[in-house]
């Protein structure tokens, strides 16, 4: 990725990537955690999509109900069916990418991780 996770704290994290089906085919996850040294480091990584998303895909935001401390929601332009929903919770940034599936599922997929997220670091 372009930004350098570890000049903004990045200490630890994790991303699995998971292949399902459901009636319309075949459905991908690609979920993320990444702890940081604060929260001011996490929020930066929350903006790194918006500044430059590294990954050659363009991005459009869309509305995004609020998790952890802050989130945002993109339609990813030059996948079909694909989303992303990033938040923040505390020094936590977290990601959940879903394609050939509805904003909506990223969005609940990201409230089940942000609740796991919340128990281990109360």
């Amino acid at each position: 990725k372009g930004e350098n996770w570890a000049a903004l704290g990045r200490m630890t994290g994790y991303e699995e990537s998971f292949l399902g089906a459901d009636q319309g085919g075949a459905v991908s996850v690609k979920s993320t955690a990444a702890v940081f040294a604060t929260r001011v480091g996490a929020h930066k990584a929350l903006g790194f999509v918006e500044r430059d998303g590294g990954d050659g895909n363009r991005y459009r935001v869309l509305a995004a109900p609020i998790v952890g401390d802050e989130s945002a929601l993109y339609q990813v332009l030059n996948v079909a069916n694909t989303f992303l929903f990033a938040w923040r919770s505390g020094a936590v940034y977290s990601t959940v990418e879903i394609a050939n599936a509805q904003a909506s599922d990223a969005i609940d997929l990201g409230k089940r991780q942000q609740r796991h997220i919340a128990a281990a670091t109360r």
